[in-house]
């Protein structure tokens, strides 16, 4: 089993409180990694081809085919499932943030990712700050925050693709803030004995219109800075991606940019973003298996459907002693549409 290595943020120096909104909505941006608390979703797994284009790519026309281009670069986990079966990938995210040159935060995301042919799949995600592990085998699921307890859960309770994209789409989400990121000097190569195609990554000095929306800032948890897309000036891209010629998968991909921005005080800061992800054991993946030492979810009690029924008693009425009247029943509460049963007053003279 692939095991995650801590990786600590060497530069951590405090500074001035002003940089702190930024710097969150970065972050937050960049690697949303809480558990969300929402009505349970049933997963899937079968039926994994809706959703997107499952036709073959032909990955050795990237340069000149932008439809295809843009498939390659915006594919997301399910997709990746779909095509590859099984796999195992490693990505490591580094978001640094410069003023003057000087370091302000630097923070390392790793990312372990190990799914099967079996739909079974370990998740490992985190910083130096913050861990997230999913376990998700059969219908059952195991989830970790930070250092506690290994929880055991129904899978239909994990919203499992959401923080599955979260985790491991981290190049799709670093092009998005790099408008007209492109794909060049196209070459043969091999991935693991497995035909691909080498690209250079850089941004075209002529960009084609966005084929889709900007990622929305709705859902941060503070205001983000006014227009800091339109005023931020990308001063480079560059890197290389390793695309998978029988399936179109980035397989490998090593790129980096940056970016000038202007801080919420008017100073300039400098965002280096850099993304390396390896994609490995194709189609060999062992299975997942069930791990050991986990406690049950704590669940609330259900609640009672006729909360008052326990005055059927105190209003029954009373049988003589030695007489054989038929006892008459208790009158039955009834229950609104939302199977809440309506308020209920003692009777104000009634001896007990």
């Amino acid at each position: 089993m692939l095991q995650l290595s801590p990786h600590k943020a060497p530069l951590r120096p405090r500074r001035a409180h002003t940089l702190a909104p930024l710097v969150a909505l970065l972050l937050a941006h960049m690697g949303p990694m809480g558990c969300k608390s929402r009505s349970p979703k049933p997963v899937h797994v079968p039926d994994m081809a809706q959703g997107f284009d499952a036709s073959p790519i032909d990955a050795a026309d990237l340069t000149a085919n932008s439809a295809a281009r843009h498939h390659v670069l915006n594919m997301g986990s399910p997709e990746w499932i779909s095509r590859l079966g099984s796999f195992a990938l490693r990505a490591q995210t580094t978001i640094s943030l410069t003023q003057h040159n000087q370091p302000v935060s630097q923070n390392v995301h790793t990312t372990v990712y190990v799914h099967d042919a079996n739909f079974n799949s370990h998740l490992q995600a985190g910083n130096a700050e913050h861990q997230l592990e999913l376990i998700a085998v059969g219908d059952k699921a195991y989830v970790r925050q930070d250092k506690g307890h290994l929880r055991q859960k129904r899978r239909q309770e994990v919203d499992e693709v959401e923080m599955t994209e979260a985790a491991v789409g981290a190049l799709r989400q670093m092009l998005q803030h790099f408008a007209g990121a492109t794909l060049v000097s196209g070459t043969a190569a091999t991935w693991e004995g497995r035909p691909a195609w080498r690209y250079d990554v850089e941004i075209a000095e002529h960009p084609e219109p966005a084929q889709e929306p900007q990622p929305s800032l709705a859902l941060l948890p503070i205001a983000p800075p006014s227009r800091w897309r339109e005023e931020a000036k990308r001063a480079h891209l560059d890197g290389k991606v390793v695309v998978d010629q029988a399936t179109g998968v980035v397989v490998k991909a090593d790129v980096g940019g940056s970016m000038t921005l202007t801080g919420p005080t008017g100073q300039a800061l400098t965002l280096v973003l850099r993304c390396v992800h390896t994609l490995s054991e194709i189609g060999t993946v062992s299975g997942v298996r069930e791990p050991s030492g986990s406690i049950s979810e704590i669940r609330r009690p259900t609640r009672p459907r006729a909360p008052l029924g326990f005055y059927r008693q105190a209003q029954a009425p009373r049988q003589a002693p030695g007489k054989n009247a038929p006892q008459a029943k208790a009158p039955a509460i009834e229950e609104d549409a939302s199977g809440v049963a309506p308020s209920e007053e003692l009777p104000e003279d009634e001896e007990l």
